[in-house]
């Protein structure tokens, strides 16, 4: 698109062109910030950063070989670069949230900083883009679905069992407008498809127990019973019987880009990382008027959160981020790699371990578990990398 646009751009029409390439270039920072931390580690501001990830690829040309693969620091280089360079000519407004306006640009360049540990920078941006936004929308009501006014429709006083699926499986949930399965809805600041998980998988007891089950309408809403996963096999029949599955990612268009909601938990993260405390609080207590039972803020505030110490705050905070994030998407993957750099803090884990049967399998945060292997494909396609091809038997591409 840069190349084309480039190609065919003249003095009558450079404003339309600016426009063009700058949400070009904000979408290709977006796409490989985060390839490069899947298919890499995590940024560290303390180490050498100098692993390769991927290459970092401006050339359209297809005859034109992929450059060396980007280490860690140089894809940061290059992602704030093209950064800067959208910063020149993006739009303040676009019709649809699938193309970067400015907000959702401000909020990238928050993300950048966050992943570099830059809490002042990831305020500074968070803050610039929750503005924007307001002042687009015109109050914080229309930036933000209030979920105590969605409903299914059922008889007030029907009782939902735990031994039978619940009936809201199959009912579209009610909105506060008919805009939630569009990507234009209200809380929608730049869209991406989500990977959809509720009806795929079970959520596991920890993320389960993260949620308030009395208070939490998240939970109420869409952590719903439904036959599991069953097969016959040889004439005999295998079934997992009732599980709750959360069905967010089904009810809702689902967004993996940046939501207001998402936005007001980085200016609450990087407030409490900062030491603002009070007002960390206010903007997580904000999000939570919006997704707890209560019509006042005695009923949806924090308990006790201005007792909470920083760290305390801190992980109230990355625990609503996980709440409220899409169950099936990449951001939690890259946020337990950015959290073992939080060494020591309750939220930081440098191991994870998982129980399949009586067997279990631990892997290292900072290690290649955690890194995404370039697929044998792309690697022989690339000869100039020097990269050998994966020759292990666990690897589906060694056999196409």
């Amino acid at each position: 698109l840069i190349n084309g646009v480039n190609d065919v751009a003249t003095e009558s029409n450079s404003a339309v062109a600016n426009s063009l390439i700058a949400q070009a270039k904000a979408a290709r920072a977006w796409t490989y910030l985060n390839l490069g931390l899947v298919y890499g580690p995590m940024y560290n501001p303390n180490g050498t950063n100098d692993t390769q990830t991927i290459p970092y690829r401006t050339n359209s040309q297809p005859l034109v070989a992929n450059p060396e693969r980007a280490t860690t620091a140089e894809l940061f280089q290059y992602v704030k670069q093209d950064i800067d360079d959208a910063l020149a000519g993006i739009p303040e407004n676009v019709s649809n949230p699938c193309r970067f306006g400015l907000p959702a640009l401000h909020v990238l360049m928050s993300y950048y900083y966050m992943y570099m540990r830059d809490w002042n920078n990831m305020l500074t941006y968070a803050n610039m883009a929750w503005d924007e936004v307001l002042a687009q929308r015109g109050s914080v009501e229309a930036m933000l679905y209030n979920f105590n006014n969605f409903s299914y429709d059922l008889a007030d006083d029907e009782v939902i069992s735990d031994d039978e699926v619940n009936p809201k499986v199959d009912l579209a949930l009610q909105g506060e407008d008919n805009l939630i399965g569009l990507t234009t809805h209200r809380e929608n600041i730049m869209y991406r498809k989500a990977a959809v998980g509720g009806i795929s998988t079970y959520p596991t007891e920890e993320y389960r127990n993260l949620f308030d089950q009395e208070k939490d309408l998240r939970y109420d809403l869409f952590m719903l019973r439904d036959n599991g996963f069953s097969t016959t096999i040889s004439g005999e029949t295998y079934s997992d019987g009732l599980q709750l599955y959360y069905f967010r990612d089904e009810k809702m268009l689902t967004n993996e880009g940046y939501t207001t909601s998402e936005l007001l938990l980085l200016r609450a993260e990087a407030y409490a990382r900062t030491g603002a405390l009070p007002e960390a609080l206010n903007a997580l207590n904000l999000l939570r008027q919006f997704r707890y039972k209560g019509t006042t803020t005695a009923e949806t505030d924090l308990p006790n959160g201005a007792s909470l110490t920083q760290d305390e705050l801190l992980e109230e905070i990355l625990n609503e981020r996980r709440r409220e994030l899409p169950i099936g998407t990449y951001q939690h993957f890259l946020d337990i790699k950015r959290y073992a750099l939080d060494a020591g803090k309750p939220w930081s884990k440098t191991t994870i371990t998982h129980q399949l049967g009586s067997q279990t399998y631990t892997a290292d945060v900072n290690g290649e578990a955690f890194i995404l292997p370039i697929s044998n494909i792309v690697i022989q396609l690339n000869p100039q990398w020097g990269v050998p091809v994966n020759e292990e038997l666990y690897n589906p591409t060694l056999f196409q």
